[in-house]
């Protein structure tokens, strides 16, 4: 994490552009991402499997954030991204399944993550994949929540 830190922070910070046309990271992340790194060390240490990096070659092109909250637990991604020239690529859809499989590795039943109603490629990718639009998210009504029924994991004996 240490030495990716700031790969973290540009692709949230891309992110947040992708979903709201503007940067508004440094108010939620601190100077330098700073704040959000932290959290982001938090989270890690809790779920290892649930926050990583997608690498092709030597190059970093996506990061994926997720973790169990709630009563009763429900998985919940926090970002799904992949750099601009692989969101329509078969890494995509191979990142989705690995969303699925961890929450499937939790025992969590159902995904849920936000999405801004105005970043249309992301929506329709996420209907594509049986995501559905519950509206927008109570505690935070400028995104709209979505979600999902997890696959149950296939057992290979």
């Amino acid at each position: 994490m240490n030495a990716d830190g700031q790969v973290c922070v540009r692709f949230r910070r891309d992110a947040f552009i992708c979903s709201f046309d503007q940067d508004g990271l440094y108010e939620q992340a601190g100077p330098n991402g700073i704040v959000y790194l932290e959290k982001l060390r938090q989270r890690q240490a809790k779920f290892p499997d649930g926050y990583v990096h997608v690498w092709q070659g030597g190059k970093i092109i996506g990061q994926m954030e997720m973790q169990i909250v709630e009563e009763p637990p429900i998985g919940y991604v926090n970002l799904f991204y992949l750099v601009p020239e692989m969101r329509s690529s078969v890494v995509a859809h191979a990142l989705h399944a690995y969303a699925m499989a961890f929450c499937a590795g939790q025992h969590v039943q159902p995904a849920r993550l936000s999405v801004s109603p105005t970043n249309q490629r992301a929506i329709s990718f996420y209907q594509i994949h049986g995501w559905c639009d519950m509206g927008p998210r109570p505690e935070k009504e400028e995104v709209n929540l979505m979600e999902c029924v997890v696959p149950e994991l296939l057992d290979d004996n």
